[in-house]
């Protein structure tokens, strides 16, 4: 696993050289598709690391400053690259008032989204993904709301109420004990327990699903990020 993180890494840092000092647009566009790919892969590798030190409590916290609209970027690349040569459409809703630089366990808090974002684009063949972002002060915290939505086909009954058994018993008891069957959306939940949050989800068959959570922030520049739709003028991003 060590060496496989350490060969990720360095490709991940020359693509980041790619990125700051080509100045070809059409190597820049390839290369943050390689980034985000990249990202997918890590998540694939660490959310199962992560599942693995939650059931055993041997987690640990890796909170760092970050900037939100670093991150919101970063979520819209990679829901282009899951959704390339598709007829889905990637969709955003922002908060412009979300402030410019938070603290938290960010590197956890994507490996979540990541996975929402591709249990979205496994279960919509056309129609629309929507990522939403709202925040709300309260003073030194921001509380957050992170919302997948799309129109796919809904969640199979089976895991759905698989989903919610385990959520369940994360909330009755934790996620230290909890063993996982080593489907994504558990590994999520069980990071976002530790987090202090829980995942929820509102499923119609044939009309799509909604993963959403909450979750606190440290605040540490309150000036609102004011996050730019990455969209472009016409509302949409098509896959």
């Amino acid at each position: 696993m060590k060496e496989k993180n350490f060969i990720l890494q360095n490709i991940q840092d020359l693509d980041a050289g790619i990125i700051a000092e080509s100045g070809e647009e059409a190597i820049r566009s390839r290369a943050k598709k390689i980034r985000s790919i990249g990202r997918i892969l890590s998540f694939t590798m660490d959310g199962g690391t992560d599942a693995s030190r939650l059931a055993t409590g041997t987690m640990e916290g890796m909170e760092e400053e970050y900037s939100p609209a670093e991150l919101i970027t970063d979520f819209s690349e990679i829901a282009l690259t899951m959704t390339e040569d598709s007829d889905v459409v990637v969709k955003t809703d922002i908060s412009p008032k979300i402030p410019a630089r938070m603290r938290g366990d960010v590197k956890r808090l994507e490996r979540v989204i990541i996975q929402l974002l591709s249990n979205a684009v496994h279960y919509t063949e056309q129609g629309s993904i929507r990522l939403a972002v709202y925040g709300k002060n309260t003073g030194e915290r921001e509380h957050l709301l992170f919302s997948v939505k799309d129109t796919g086909g809904g969640l199979p009954d089976d895991t759905r109420q698989e989903l919610e058994e385990f959520t369940k018993r994360l909330a009755d008891h934790g996620p230290a004990g909890t063993v996982s069957n080593g489907h994504g959306l558990e590994v999520a939940a069980s990071i976002l327990s530790y987090l202090g949050s829980r995942l929820e989800v509102i499923s119609t068959p044939g009309e799509g699903t909604e993963f959403y959570f909450e979750i606190e922030q440290t605040v540490v520049d309150p000036a609102p990020a004011g996050i730019q739709d990455p969209r472009p003028a016409q509302g949409e991003v098509r896959g």
